[in-house]
């Protein structure tokens, strides 16, 4: 029987290579880690006889996952061979752990996961983490922080996933470059084209390739960033406004009384970030001065301290422990007992333990609406003195409140009955008032359970009146409530649980960074909370994680404005500054380093900019050699610097780019066609930036300018900023011998 040779497409130019009819030859078969556009999968067919072989064996886990592991396998062949793995044994992690990595696509996977647990999303996250770090590549969202251990097998796996990952986008990218296969569009840390960042094998820096993986190493602590670049299609679905504001309330980071003001806010991010599509020097946020220095410094802090990572991390983590402790942790397991935790309920909860201050419990209006409790369920079951421990700072989101002249009266009523009974003095007025609050938290939650038998000194908006009786909160969401709501609980416990249930709800979703930039902001109170020393909070891992789900990465700076310097450092950092940065508006200030590849390139931009644009558009540039020394006298940007050779290859360069504010002043006017030329460096696209109603369009037609520019200017890319120097030297080769044979007509004629 004949069998097909399987071959590669050799490069062009190279001749054909004809064996010797004799001789003994070597190879080194090296894996490639990229994904074929097509392979094998198990017909029907093959799972029978799979399944036959398995059952004959005794042992039908084992048999049946070695009889699969070098196949692809589809939704319809994977449920079938999970329902004869069950006939054995009911651990589904262990089945999960085997199948899994070999379902065809992370879509079907995913939905494998759902069947097999019937949709629990407590036992789907409890499956993922038995998995461990090799669940988010099989599953569709590999973004994000990973430390791995080469010494066990899954691991070892996660890690040839994320190559095959990373090797397949760099081969789609590399094939995009209009200038060429692999010339433009790599936005890697190292030039590499790989998705890999920051790592660290052994406490030592490394560069992961093929082959640090041929053969791959069988121990040590490989630690790295991945950044996948998944990027929305145009068949996927986007969230709308009102579907994310309705996902945020059901996760209680929003009420339902704020749903209108929070659309109209999405609303009108949206009108200001469609002002700047058009690269014409209008911006909804430009970095200041003082900013870009602090996230330069902590960026340097991040790259300094890379070896220490995966300590400081691991230490942080202790605080992360849930903890169930005598106090509202009873209450909220009387509530589920009695029926009346549901999301009503479980949100009146987390709003009353929201109060911060003396002065938010003064304008509250405590929104109740709890379902009939039973006849016997008045105050005997929750008595409001035993609620007297609850702290102010357990705070499940935000601190907005509303005002109410009845709930005014009733509070004040309060605070002068505690007045005429505490004797205290002026030294101890600030642990008065936490009394004070304590005991007015007390009474407020006593009076939202029995609210139904005396609601004369609470507010009930009709609107809030049930109807009929809501649904009981699921396992999952039980677990999110008690632990949130639990005052024994950590900020680092609480905002590891809010993030996790944040990631859940969208990472495999798309949606506008508008909608990202309401998460990060909702999370202020808990995700400000680091998770290390140098590499960031909660909220830093909220956006890695959701990274690839951002369909508008040309208005990501509405996000970066919402983080302090050390979370956008952080970012910056982690996702890397070509995924980031948006040339069509780079006005802002910037410090950078020019040791690292990614911000010389942003440096180039920026420079080539400032030559084509005419205009005051430095308004403040300096350059120093050492982050420790000051930046030098009189410095200017001089031709040289146009140059890959006289462009320094270490020192900090500040600048400040101004490009008129859409208005022309100070004569500014942006080169329109040159910045969206520059685009083919980054990761955005320019048929992305579109408004998006045409988004949805699919018969819409995009001019595209920037590659015309491009190609147009070849000699500005090849020397300077897609430097290559052999196709430099033939482009200038070229010209000179046309200028040479024009010059001899004209002495001719």
């Amino acid at each position: 029987t004949e069998f097909p040779i399987i071959s590669m497409k050799a490069e062009p130019g190279l001749e054909r290579y004809i064996p010797p009819r004799h001789g003994t030859l070597k190879l080194n078969i090296i894996d490639g880690f990229q994904q074929k556009p097509t392979y094998r999968v198990i017909s029907d067919s093959d799972r029978k006889c799979i399944d036959l072989l398995a059952s004959q064996s005794g042992d039908i886990v084992t048999m049946t996952a070695y009889g699969v592991q070098s196949y692809k396998i589809r939704l319809s062949e994977a449920k079938g061979i999970v329902a004869t793995m069950l006939k054995e044994t009911n651990n589904k992690s262990l089945i999960m752990g085997k199948v899994l990595p070999q379902v065809a696509t992370a879509d079907e996977a995913r939905k494998l996961l759902s069947k097999t647990l019937k949709g629990s999303k407590t036992e789907i996250c409890r499956i993922r983490r038995e998995m461990g770090n090799i669940a988010r590549p099989i599953l569709g969202n590999p973004d994000g922080y990973y430390s791995l251990d080469l010494s066990d097998p899954t691991d070892r796996l996660c890690l040839t996933r994320l190559l095959e990952i990373s090797k397949t986008r760099a081969h789609f990218r590399s094939a995009k470059s209009v200038l060429g296969y692999g010339v433009l569009g790599d936005c890697s840390q190292k030039g590499n084209w790989s998705n890999f960042r920051n790592e660290i094998f052994r406490g030592r820096h490394v560069t992961l390739s093929t082959e640090f993986a041929s053969p791959m190493p069988r121990s040590g602590k490989l630690e790295f960033d991945f950044v996948s670049e998944r990027r929305c299609q145009k068949d996927d679905l986007i969230l709308s406004d009102a579907r994310v504001i309705t996902i945020l309330i059901q996760l209680y980071q929003l009420r339902q009384d704020e749903r209108s003001l929070t659309l109209k806010r999405l609303q009108k991010s949206k009108l200001h970030t469609d002002r700047t599509l058009h690269g014409d020097g209008r911006t909804v946020y430009e970095c200041p001065s003082k900013r870009s220095k602090e996230i330069s410094n902590f960026m340097a802090q991040f790259y300094d301290n890379l070896a220490a990572r995966h300590v400081q991390i691991e230490g942080q983590k202790q605080f992360e422990k849930v903890t169930h402790y005598e106090g509202i942790d009873e209450r909220i397991a009387e509530m589920e007992q009695d029926g009346h935790l549901n999301q009503r309920s479980a949100a009146n909860l987390l709003r009353i333990l929201s109060l911060k201050d003396i002065k938010d419990v003064n304008n509250i209006i405590v929104e109740i609406a709890i379902e009939e409790p039973k006849k016997n369920m008045m105050r005997k079951s929750i008595d409001p003195m035993n609620f007297s421990h609850i702290t102010p700072k357990s705070t499940a989101r935000g601190h907005t409140s509303r005002s109410s002249h009845v709930m005014e009266e009733h509070v004040e009523e309060e605070y002068h009955h505690f007045e005429e009974d505490d004797g205290s003095d002026a030294d101890s007025e600030e642990a008065a008032n936490d009394v004070l609050q304590d005991h007015l938290i007390s009474k407020l939650i006593a009076e939202s359970i029995s609210s139904n038998h005396d609601n004369s000194t609470v507010v009930v908006p009709k609107e809030m009146s049930p109807k009929k009786a809501e649904k009981s909160l699921d396992d999952w969401m039980r677990r999110y409530v008690r632990v949130v709501a639990s005052t024994n609980n950590t900020n680092h416990a609480k905002a590891a649980k809010i993030l996790e249930v944040l990631v859940e709800a969208f990472e495999y979703s798309f949606f506008m960074a508008r909608h990202l930039e309401l998460m990060v902001d909702l999370f202020q109170d808990y995700g400000c909370t680091p998770t290390s020393e140098f590499f960031g909070t909660y909220r830093v891992e909220l956006i890695v994680s959701l990274f690839g789900s951002v369909v508008d990465l040309h208005n990501f700076e509405i996000v970066l404005r919402r983080l302090t310097p050390l979370e956008a450092a952080c970012v910056y950092c982690r996702i890397g500054w070509l995924h980031l940065y948006n040339p069509m508006k780079p006005q802002g200030a910037y410090e950078l380093d020019l040791s690292r590849r990614e911000e010389r390139i942003v440096l180039k931009t920026i420079t080539t900019l400032s030559t084509h644009e005419p205009g005051e558009n430095f308004m403040e540039v300096n350059f120093r050699w050492e982050r420790n020394m000051d930046p030098m006298p009189g410095f200017e940007l001089t031709v040289p610097w146009m140059t890959e050779e006289g462009l320094p290859h270490k020192g900090l360069f500040y600048v400040y780019y101004y490009a008129g504010e859409g208005k022309g002043k100070k004569g500014c006017k942006p080169a329109i066609r040159l910045r969206k030329s520059m685009l083919h460096l980054v990761l955005i696209d320019e048929e992305e930036i579109v408004n998006e109603l045409d988004r949805d369009k699919h018969d819409r037609q995009v001019t595209l300018v920037g590659e015309s520019h491009l190609k147009a200017n070849l000699s500005m890319w090849y020397g300077y900023l897609a430097y290559n120097e052999e196709e430099y030297k033939k482009l200038k080769s070229a010209k000179d011998t046309i200028t040479t044979a024009s010059d001899k007509k004209k002495g001719k004629k």
